[in-house]
């Protein structure tokens, strides 16, 4: 149980109190709509959403592909220590975007990792809980996860 308290304090610490009451939010070239009692953070390498209290950390980076959409097999190359390490990836299709997820469970922490595309651009999505509370934000997730659209669709 240290490793996990740990984990959640250093977790704790990285996110600094952000605020919003909007509900839609952009970020460059992706936008996502959150339930009323979920906030951000954003830094250099991606965007880390949770809700007020925190069960777990929903984090979001963004890539573009120099030419043209990104395909199935641009999103494998992202995915191929999973697959080398016997990982299932699984399809996935959201109200705006596809690709693939995975998900396990390591020291008593459940993640999902999901890799996304629309155009251009591929979304790398994580989402780190503790294995015992996994099912608390299924419905804020899924809710947050289908809501995720592309802004600039230029390939």
């Amino acid at each position: 149980m240290n490793v996990l308290r740990e984990r959640k304090e250093k977790l704790y610490i990285m996110i600094q109190k952000k605020s919003t009451k909007e509900k839609n939010v952009k970020f460059g070239w992706w936008s996502v709509e959150l339930p009323s009692n979920w906030t951000y953070r954003q830094d250099k390498e991606c965007v880390a959403f949770y809700a007020e209290p925190t069960v777990g950390v929903l984090q979001i980076s963004a890539h573009r592909k120099p030419r043209g959409r990104v395909t199935n097999d641009d999103i494998k190359e992202f995915t191929q220590e999973h697959i080398d390490a016997g990982g299932k990836l699984i399809k996935i299709k959201l109200e705006h975007m596809e690709g693939f997820w995975v998900q396990y469970i390591s020291n008593d922490i459940y993640s999902k990792e999901l890799w996304l595309r629309d155009h251009g651009i591929i979304l790398f999505v994580t989402y780190n809980v503790e294995a015992i509370s996994k099912h608390k934000e299924t419905k804020a997730i899924s809710h947050i996860l289908n809501s995720l659209k592309v802004e600039d669709k230029k390939d």
